[in-house]
C-alpha cells in the first residue's frame, strides 16, 4: 500500500535580507530597464565660508580673506547591469498541465533571494563576473563609448586591521556619514547576526533591521563575507560593506510555454521559471573586516591557557621554554597579537582572556615560570637605585638588620616607587632568640622585629616600624588602653595606640595626611571578605539612621551640590563591572532564613555595552508573600520612556493605574470593526504618499489613491494574526494615481509569493487569511 501523500512543510521566506532594504521598483511598466539602467549620481560634500568684512575671530584677530568657493560635489553617470535568476527541472509530459509550471515558479520564489544576494556580493552569474555593481570589488569598471557610465566602484577599507564588531561597525558608519548624509545600507553576512544582536547593535523596525544610528541592515544569507579582492577573510574574520541606498528593478516570474521546453531526445518536459534583476547603489562603497569574537582586534591570536599555546608564530610550552612575563595591574589580562605578549585591559580592542579564577585573574598555576633577572646585595637605598638591573629583580638590603628583601616589579630600577619592601629575610645563621633589636635606619633609631612567626614581642616595648611588615600568627600587638583606640603611624614611621578624637597623622607610601576616625563598636572590620557583626556607622549615628553618607564631615557643612550629574553622586552601586543584560540591584524588606529572596528591588539594568554603557532604571516587586523572586514591574528607559511591565493578566484597578502597552493593544484588538449604514462596513480611503500598514481589526475594504506617492505604495497585511481564528478578509483596490501598489503578505505568503502588485486603475485584490498564509480569492485588472 503506498504511503499517504501530504503537503510539504510550509515555506516562510528568510527575513531581513537584501530585498528587505532596497528601493523596490518592481512594477516599472517600461521593459527597457532589462537592458540595464543608468542615473545621475550627486555625491560628495559641501563647505562653509564667511563674510570677508568680519573684523574679529575667536582669537581676537581679524580673519584672512575667505578661500575661493570651490565645488566639492561630483555629478557623474552611474549604471547597473541586469542578471537573471533561473529555476528549472525535468519531469514527464503528463505532469506539465497540472504541476510543472507551478513547481518551477514556487522553486524560484523560494530560492531566488539567496542567489540575488550572492550575485550582488560577488558579481558572478553563471560563472562569469558580469553583475555590476557588486560589493566585493577593488577596481572600477566603466562602460566605454561616447557616453561613459561608471558601472563599478572600488571598495574603500576604513581600516587595515581586523576590528572587533562594535568598533568595526562604528568606523563603517562614521565613514558612511562622512560620505553620504542620509540613510545608507550596511551589508552583513548572516553569520554575524547573533553577534550583532548580542551586542545590541541592531534593532528591528517592522520587516527591516536598522543600526542604532538608523542605517538599514541587509543580513544576507547569500553573502559569503569575502574581501574587496574576492579573497576569503582572515581566520575568525568576516567582511562587512556599507553603501548608499540600493535601488532594485525586478520582473515578474516568467514561465515559457510548453512547446519550447520539451526535450524530444528523452521525451521529458523542462519546467523553467526565471526572473530578471537590476540592482545598484548611490555614492558610497566602504568595507571593514571584523572578528567573530566581540573582543577580537588587531589580528590578535587566541590565548589557550590549558596548554599555554597561542596561534603561530608564538608557542608557549612550560616544559621546554621559559617565558618571562611582568605582572599586570588589577583588571588586566594576558593577550597576544601573534608576535608579542602583553597585559591588556579587559573590554578594550585586542584584550583576550583565558579561563579566570574566582577573583577575575588567570590562575597562577596556568602561567609560565617567571624567573628573577637578578638577585644582588646593596648596602643602601642609593646603591639599590643605582644597580643596572631590570624587573623582576630582588635586592638584599644589608643596611637593615636583619637584611630586608626589596622586589623590583616595574622598570626602571632608579625609581623608588618601583621597589616593594618585602620585609626581613632571616639567614640561616641568625640568632633564633633575637626577637627584638634596635638599629639606626637613615639616621633614626628604630626597633625591628622578625616576621617569621617569632615568639611574642615584649609588650612592655613601644616599637617603631619602618617599611612594610607582614605579621604572622606568632606576633602579638599590645592591647590599647581604651576601647575604640586605633593603632596608627606618624610621618616618621612611629606607631602607637591613639585616641581617634585626636586626629592622628598617618603616613602611607611616603604621603602624609590627617586621619579622621570614629569609634567602632563592631569588634573588627575585615579588610578582605568576612562579615561585620553589629551596625557599621559611617560619619556618625544621627536621628536613628543606620548609615549616613555626607559630602562633608561634621563641622564643615556647606550647601549641597546644585548641578545634577557625576559630581553630585553620594553613593555609587557598581563601577568597573559591565555586561549587556547585567544588573546592579538594591534589595528591600524582610528575607527571613538564608537563601530567601528580597521582596522588592530597585536597580539598574545595562542594555548596551557600546562605548560608554547605557541602561534602564528598573523597579521590581514580589507578586505574593511566598519566597519567590521579584519581577520587574516598572522600567524607566534610557530614552526617557516609562514602561509598566506587568504580565498578560494585568488589569488596571483604579483610575490612577499605569496601563501597559499590551493591555491597551489587547483592548483595541478586541474592539468590533466599525460599520457603515445598512450594516455594511465603511471602506477606508488612503490618499497619502506613505506606505499603508493594516491591523487585524481594520475595515475590510481599502481604496488607495497613489497620486501623491513618488514610488510604489506598499500595503502591509497584518504581521501576525491569531492562527486559531482564520477568515479575516481584506480587499485592496486602486482608484487613482500613476504609481503602482504592492501588497506584502508579512509573515505569510500570498498564493505562495511574498508580495503581489497592481498597476492599473480600478484593479483590485481580495485576500483571506487561512491561519498561516493569505489566499487570493478575488482579483480584477493587473
Amino acid at each position: 500500500m503506498p504511503r499517504f501523500h501530504v503537503d510539504p512543510p510550509s515555506h516562510v521566506a528568510s527575513p531581513f535580507g537584501l530585498l528587505s532594504v532596497v528601493d523596490a521598483r518592481y512594477d516599472e511598466p517600461s521593459p527597457h530597464w532589462r537592458q540595464g539602467v543608468e542615473w545621475d549620481a550627486l555625491c560628495g560634500t559641501i563647505s562653509t565660508t564667511y563674510d570677508p568684512c568680519f573684523s574679529v575671530t575667536g582669537t581676537g584677530d581679524p580673519p584672512p580673506p575667505p578661500p575661493p568657493k570651490t565645488s566639492e560635489l561630483t555629478f557623474e553617470d552611474r549604471g547597473a547591469t541586469p542578471f537573471t535568476v533561473v529555476a528549472d527541472f525535468e519531469c514527464s509530459p503528463a505532469a506539465w498541465a497540472g504541476e510543472a509550471a507551478r513547481l518551477g515558479e514556487e522553486a524560484l520564489t523560494r530560492l531566488e533571494s539567496y542567489q540575488v544576494e550572492r550575485a550582488f556580493w560577488t558579481g558572478v552569474a553563471a560563472g562569469q563576473e558580469v553583475v555590476f555593481p557588486h560589493l566585493a570589488a577593488d577596481a572600477e569598471v566603466t562602460d566605454g563609448g561616447a557616453h561613459p557610465v561608471l558601472l563599478q566602484t572600488a571598495a574603500t577599507p576604513v581600516t587595515g586591521s581586523v576590528m572587533n564588531v562594535v568598533e568595526g561597525l562604528g568606523l563603517l558608519e562614521q565613514a558612511l556619514a562622512d560620505c553620504y548624509n542620509g540613510v545608507g545600507v550596511i551589508h552583513v553576512p548572516a553569520s554575524l547576526g547573533p553577534l550583532l544582536a548580542a551586542e545590541r547593535l541592531v534593532e528591528r523596525d517592522g520587516r527591516r533591521l536598522r543600526t542604532i544610528k538608523g542605517n538599514l541592515v541587509a543580513l544576507g544569507a547569500g553573502y559569503p563575507g569575502t574581501g574587496p579582492d574576492g579573497s576569503p577573510p582572515a581566520a575568525g574574520g568576516v567582511w562587512m560593506y556599507a553603501t548608499g541606498p540600493v535601488l532594485a528593478y525586478r520582473s515578474r516570474v516568467e514561465v515559457p510555454p510548453q512547446p519550447s521546453t520539451i526535450n524530444r531526445s528523452n521525451n521529458t518536459v523542462q519546467a523553467i521559471a526565471e526572473r530578471t534583476y537590476v540592482l545598484g547603489w548611490d555614492c558610497c562603497h566602504l568595507a571593514v573586516q571584523v572578528g567573530a569574537n566581540p573582543f577580537l582586534g588587531d589580528d590578535s591570536g587566541a590565548l589557550q591557557a590549558a596548554e599555554f599555546s597561542a596561534e603561530a608564530p608564538l608557542v608557549w610550552d612550560a616544559g621546554t621554554e621559559t617565558v618571562s612575563l611582568e605582572p599586570g595591574a588589577d583588571g588586566q589580562y594576558l593577550a597576544t597579537d601573534g608576535s608579542t605578549v602583553e597585559w591588556e585591559t579587559a573590554g578594550q580592542p585586542g584584550a583576550l582572556a583565558g579561563p579566570l579564577d574566582g577573583s577575575g585573574h588567570i590562575p597562577a598555576s596556568q602561567l609560565p615560570p617567571q624567573p628573577l633577572h637578578e638577585t644582588f646585595e646593596a648596602n643602601s637605598e642609593a646603591a639599590m637605585l643605582a644597580a643596572p638591573v631590570s624587573a623582576p629583580s630582588v635586592a638584599i638590603r644589608t643596611d637593615f638588620s636583619p637584611p630586608h628583601l626589596f622586589y623590583l616589579h616595574t622598570d626602571p630600577a632608579s625609581d623608588i616607587n618601583n621597589w616593594e619592601d618585602l620585609g626581613a629575610g632571616i639567614s640561616a645563621g641568625a640568632d633564633p632568640t633575637a626577637e627584638v633589636g634596635t638599629v639606626p635606619i637613615n639616621g633614626i633609631a628604630a626597633t625591628y622585629m622578625r616576621s617569621d612567626a617569632a615568639p611574642a614581642i615584649n609588650e612592655a616595648m613601644v616599637p617603631t616600624w619602618s617599611g612594610k611588615h607582614t605579621f604572622g600568627g606568632g606576633v602579638q600587638i599590645p592591647t590599647g588602653a581604651a576601647v575604640g583606640r586605633l593603632l596608627v603611624s606618624d610621618a616618621t614611621g612611629n606607631a602607637a595606640w591613639e585616641d581617634p578624637a585626636a586626629a592622628p597623622v598617618l603616613s602611607v607610601n611616603g604621603k602624609t595626611g590627617v586621619v579622621h576616625l570614629v569609634p567602632l563598636d563592631v569588634g573588627s572590620v575585615p579588610v578582605t571578605g568576612g562579615t561585620v557583626t553589629g551596625p557599621l556607622l559611617v560619619d556618625q549615628n544621627v536621628q536613628g539612621m543606620k548609615l549616613r553618607l555626607a559630602m562633608k564631615l561634621p563641622g564643615t557643612q556647606q550647601d549641597a551640590p546644585t548641578s545634577f550629574g557625576v559630581t553630585a553622586t553620594y553613593l555609587g552601586i557598581g563601577g568597573g563591572e559591565w555586561a549587556s543584560g547585567s544588573y546592579r540591584l538594591i534589595g528591600f524588606g524582610y528575607i527571613g532564613a538564608a537563601g530567601n529572596q528580597y521582596p522588592a528591588v530597585i536597580g539598574y539594568e545595562e542594555t548596551s555595552t557600546s562605548s560608554n554603557t547605557r541602561g534602564d532604571l528598573v523597579f521590581g516587586v514580589r507578586p505574593n508573600n511566598n519566597n519567590v523572586a521579584p519581577t520587574i514591574a516598572l522600567r524607566v528607559r534610557s530614552d526617557g520612556q516609562i514602561l509598566a511591565e506587568a504580565g498578560a493578566a494585568y488589569t488596571p484597578t483604579t483610575d490612577g493605574s499605569l496601563t501597559t502597552r499590551k493591555y491597551v493593544t489587547d483592548l483595541i484588538d478586541a474592539l468590533p470593526a466599525p460599520t457603515g449604514g445598512g450594516g455594511l462596513e465603511a471602506p477606508a480611503f488612503h490618499t497619502g504618499a506613505t506606505d499603508i500598514t493594516l491591523f487585524p481589526n481594520d475595515v475590510a475594504v481599502h481604496l488607495v489613491d497613489t497620486s501623491a506617492a513618488g514610488s510604489t505604495v506598499v500595503v502591509n497585511l497584518p504581521d501576525a494574526l491569531d492562527s486559531t481564528a482564520p477568515g479575516k478578509t481584506f480587499t485592496i483596490k486602486k482608484i487613482a494615481g500613476s504609481q503602482g501598489i504592492s501588497i506584502d503578505g508579512g509573515e505569510g505568503n500570498l498564493d505562495g509569493q511574498a508580495s503581489i502588485g497592481m498597476s492599473d486603475q480600478w484593479s483590485f485584490r481580495t485576500v483571506i487569511f487561512d491561519g498561516t498564509n493569505w489566499q487570493i480569492i478575488g482579483s480584477g485588472g493587473s
